[in-house]
């Protein structure tokens, strides 16, 4: 019961609680960034053969290479998503 008397006074959650992230997804996001920028973006009128799978594929190296490991497909994709929904929003 001491478990709870911990949440009951704010002990047991809180900042710096917890297991820390197992990727480092703020590096990632800043590596799809730097993609978007060097490519232009994702635009079929700035090249018509560079696509979202594209920046799946290089994301899943670049996991391999820097982290040892890669991510499920499913997780590279929601991260890659939200920079480039991001980065499209920006440029409106």
């Amino acid at each position: 019961r001491g478990w709870l008397r911990g949440l009951r006074d704010g002990r047991g959650s809180g900042p710096g609680r917890g297991a820390k992230p197992k990727y480092d997804w703020p590096a990632f996001e800043a590596e799809v960034r730097r993609l978007l920028d060097e490519e232009g973006g994702i635009s079929p009128t700035v090249d018509p053969n560079f696509r979202q799978a594209d920046v799946e594929r290089h994301m899943a190296s670049w996991c391999e290479r820097s982290w040892g490991q890669a991510p499920a497909e499913s997780s590279i994709r929601v991260h890659v998503v939200d920079v480039i929904r991001k980065a499209d929003s920006s440029a409106d």
